[in-house]
């Protein structure tokens, strides 16, 4: 970081001072949404899809413009105990993906957020084991784009463990004369409609996914988004 930076970040790092009454409730929450803005400039060392895009040796950083909503609604966002959170992505992403993928997942799933994905395998196979794995399958709801017989061979036997261990799954029988794609699009848009956020991860390859990062800005559904590409 500059000079100017890491006096920034100093400042925001001093012990806090108490003060009375609904002035420190205030003080306290223009302090987060202060650093909301802040580390929305900070430079991350992950592939983030959206914004500029940079190559491969460089670090990706995170717009202001990625995401339309205000440093309030997400201070309103952030501070809330308990949030439903979409993990989807693609198919195509290697064993390190997936690992990185689960440990996400489990973040989410220590704060006690409820997570919602689709059945498949990839990312969404990788997001199912980390919350069975962290033994809290009531808070994964599994939203599948057609009936269970539909589903992939490998999928059906994680779904087999999700049904023993108690997950919510929701097949849709009524989109098996649909093509995959189409049962997709609208299984990914029944999700949105029931989250707070969304974590994408797809290439610059994966139409469904860009489409889906575009529909949930549009729904006012917080986004983030990463790049998988091998």
């Amino acid at each position: 970081l500059g000079l100017c930076s890491r006096r920034i970040w100093n400042r925001l790092h001093q012990p806090w001072r108490p003060c009375a009454g609904s002035a420190r409730l205030k003080l306290r929450a223009q302090d987060v949404v202060g650093r909301a803005g802040f580390l929305r400039n900070l430079q991350w060392p992950l592939g983030l899809l959206g914004g500029r895009q940079k190559s491969s040796n460089q670090t990706a950083t995170l717009e202001k413009d990625f995401n339309d909503t205000s440093p309030e609604e997400e201070l309103a966002r952030l501070t809330n105990p308990q949030q439903n959170v979409a993990i989807l992505g693609t198919r195509d992403c290697t064993y390190n993906h997936q690992q990185e993928i689960e440990a996400l997942t489990q973040g989410h799933v220590e704060r006690g957020h409820r997570i919602f994905t689709s059945g498949s395998s990839g990312t969404n196979s990788a997001v199912i084991k980390a919350v069975l794995d962290k033994g809290r399958p009531e808070l994964l709801t599994v939203e599948l784009p057609q009936s269970l017989g539909k589903q992939d061979d490998e999928v059906q036997v994680l779904l087999e463990r999700c049904k023993e261990e108690g997950v919510t799954i929701c097949p849709h029988r009524e989109c098996d004369h649909l093509e995959l794609a189409a049962a997709a699009a609208k299984c990914n848009t029944r999700i949105l409609g029931q989250v707070d956020r969304l974590v994408v991860f797809a290439t610059h390859r994966s139409d469904k996914y860009l489409g889906l990062v575009q529909e949930a800005k549009d729904n006012n559904v917080m986004v983030a988004a990463f790049n998988v590409e091998v």
